[in-house]
């Protein structure tokens, strides 16, 4: 999963961590100046993970952020039955 700083995408981040399955991961890729809003509740009661990367220049992010707006970037997602 990949998000920034806009206010758009930190509350996509509070959805991440109420959508990731039960001790599932959310990883944050780039350097947001904002607090994440994200419930200590959440995380401890589903045993989540929060992995954050910082690699990467501005240049190679706004690259990242228009081959997503192009459609190149691909969500892979699986639904199992539980």
């Amino acid at each position: 999963m990949t998000m920034c700083a806009s206010p758009i995408l930190l509350n996509k981040i509070s959805s991440a961590f109420q959508l990731v399955r039960i001790l599932g991961t959310v990883v944050c890729v780039g350097l947001a100046m904002s607090k994440l809003p994200v419930s200590p509740f959440t995380v401890a009661i589903k045993g989540l993970k929060l992995i954050g990367d910082s690699a990467g220049t501005e240049a190679e992010m706004e690259e990242l952020l228009e081959m997503a707006v192009r459609g190149d970037v691909v969500t892979i997602l699986e639904v199992k039955e539980s």
